[in-house]
């Protein structure tokens, strides 16, 4: 099965079949639910962050590379082990790949 994908622009086609044959493209492993611990890394960069507690019912993706900067303000969270979607988008943005369940499991 052919697929057109755009990439800066440019147009190219390819064949899935073949490109996962080959090993060029894997199955993305996604998370059940989104929830506190979690390993996330950016499709962009590839850093790695941690969405983190912290406290007051608010959560950030903390970066596990340098300083340890947040990507973006806290955002208020129901839930520690169910993010909505709602929550996971103010926090980060669909630019993030599921990684682990926990940083030991890196």
């Amino acid at each position: 099965m052919d697929k057109n994908i755009v990439i800066d622009g440019t147009e190219y086609k390819i064949n899935l079949e073949k490109a996962i044959k080959d090993g060029y493209l894997q199955k993305a492993e996604k998370a059940e639910k989104r929830k506190v611990g979690q390993i996330y890394k950016s499709a962009d960069f590839g850093e790695l962050y941690i969405v983190a507690n912290l406290g007051r019912g608010e959560a950030a993706l903390i970066g596990l590379y340098g300083k340890g900067n947040r990507y973006m303000d806290p955002v208020e969270i129901r839930n520690t082990e169910d993010i909505s979607d709602d929550e996971w988008a103010a926090m980060a943005n669909e630019d993030f790949i599921f990684v682990a369940e926990t940083f030991a499991d890196i």
